[in-house]
């Protein structure tokens, strides 16, 4: 009896993780549809969206799995880089309200070596 009400306990605490990750995940990404339209008027958009998707999945099967790690340590030191890189999109985004992407990294690291 006590195992079931365990089990039921732990069932519904992971679908709360698996919730917030959801609402993590949705909120963080403000132009799935500008990307997806992008994505399908590109030259290859087959290849394009098959990478995007692939890129995506293995984002969310590591996000899962560090969610339910059992050793908290590992978790947060897990945490840390998907923390970081979510901070300093939402910092970009803040201040341009534009999504950061591959042409603005390259333009800040090629505008750092002015002030040097």
């Amino acid at each position: 009896m006590k195992a079931k009400i365990k089990f039921k306990i732990l069932l519904k605490y992971n679908y709360v993780k698996v919730l917030i990750l959801i609402v993590f995940i949705c909120l963080t990404n403000r132009a799935v549809n500008d990307q997806f339209s992008f994505l399908i008027l590109s030259d290859n958009p087959f290849r394009n969206f098959s990478i995007y998707i692939i890129i995506w999945l293995m984002t969310l099967y590591v996000c899962l799995k560090t969610a339910f790690i059992n050793n908290v340590y590992i978790r947060v030191l897990l945490a840390m880089p998907i923390l970081l890189s979510t901070y300093l999109n939402e910092m970009f985004y803040y201040l341009s309200h534009d999504s950061i992407a591959y042409s603005d990294m390259t333009n800040l690291w090629l505008s750092r070596a002015e002030y040097k």
